[in-house]
């Protein structure tokens, strides 16, 4: 009888470590991404148990449905379980599930938080975003690599693994004769975007990485490294650095962008910044345009950068 699709382990967490080991050994995902999903997958493993389910080929999708009803119940920690945290706890059971079926060469179909009503996340910023002042004396701690990819999180609105894989001289003379960047390398989903050049401070913060990135190589990981080796060494200190100077990390970057764009097109500081919304409008375009610059899809994730619509 197979077990757990041939993974050689009759135990559903040590099946799940062996996948999620595979793709960080890949450069797919971090050591704290494997810690981080195992320890909520764990809490279904016994859920799962509790059913008569001890294995990955009798796990279906009723079942799932099942434990996310559980989790709407459930009190963790003598508290109910916020909506995040409930709406991590299935992602975690769909991400492995994933894994697991696309090893033995099938399919999962994700039990979604809406279609079994989990409550929706809240996401609303509430804290000011950094100021250039504050990153700027931040990034000037940071080896040269790190503060290059940390100026293009502030200018440009990358993600560390985007502003990482990207090939900074290319993106330089496409600034510079398209005014706009393309960014393909890195990006959730693998989808496209581009972003527009408004500012001198973009052109230098591409100049600094193309100077930054090593000759004849395509982007700023060293070429002697994987982006797993980069992302958990050097990229890993940038961010305690970071840390240590304000700024929580380089998506905190990431917010500032949003926030500075936000200004720029409505005339207003972002909400979270003390901004007012005088034209309902002008907001809603303007948090669409963000959205698509940073890679989003929609307007609604713009709560947790710039602040609530409201």
């Amino acid at each position: 009888m197979s077990k757990n699709f041939d993974l050689k382990t009759r135990d559903m967490s040590k099946a799940a470590h062996i996948l999620l080991s595979k793709d960080q050994r890949e450069g797919a995902i971090s050591f704290s991404t494997v810690a981080t999903v195992l320890e909520r997958f764990e809490h279904f493993k016994r859920f799962a148990k509790e059913k008569g389910v001890a294995r990955f080929e009798r796990v279906s999708s009723e079942l799932v449905r099942s434990y996310a009803q559980h989790l709407k119940k459930r009190k963790f920690k003598k508290r109910n379980l916020s909506a995040a945290y409930a709406a991590n706890m299935l992602s975690a059971v769909n991400s492995v599930m994933s894994r697991a079926h696309s090893h033995n060469g099938t399919k999962w179909i994700p039990v979604t938080g809406r279609e079994v009503g989990l409550e929706r996340r809240k996401r609303t910023r509430t804290t000011k975003t950094v100021t250039r002042e504050q990153s700027s004396k931040a990034i000037e701690q940071l080896s040269p690599r790190a503060a290059a990819i940390a100026n293009l999180a502030r200018e440009l609105g990358l993600r560390s693994k985007e502003a990482s894989l990207i090939n900074a001289k290319k993106a330089l003379a496409d600034a510079t004769n398209n005014s706009f960047v393309a960014i393909e390398a890195g990006t959730k989903g693998g989808r496209y975007r581009e972003v527009p050049i408004t500012n001198p401070k973009q052109i230098e913060a591409l100049r600094n990485a193309a100077e930054v990135q090593s000759d004849d190589h395509h982007s700023l990981v060293p070429p002697e490294q994987t982006w797993a080796q980069f992302r958990e060494g050097e990229l890993r200190d940038g961010r305690e650095v970071l840390k240590k100077h304000g700024v929580a990390g380089y998506h905190q970057l990431r917010t500032a962008y949003a926030a500075g764009r936000y200004h720029e097109l409505t005339g207003q500081p972002a909400p979270v910044n003390g901004g007012k919304i005088d034209d309902k409008d002008v907001d809603l375009d303007s948090r669409l345009q963000i959205s698509s610059e940073l890679g989003h899809g929609r307007a609604e994730v713009l709560n947790s950068y710039v602040g609530s619509k409201k």
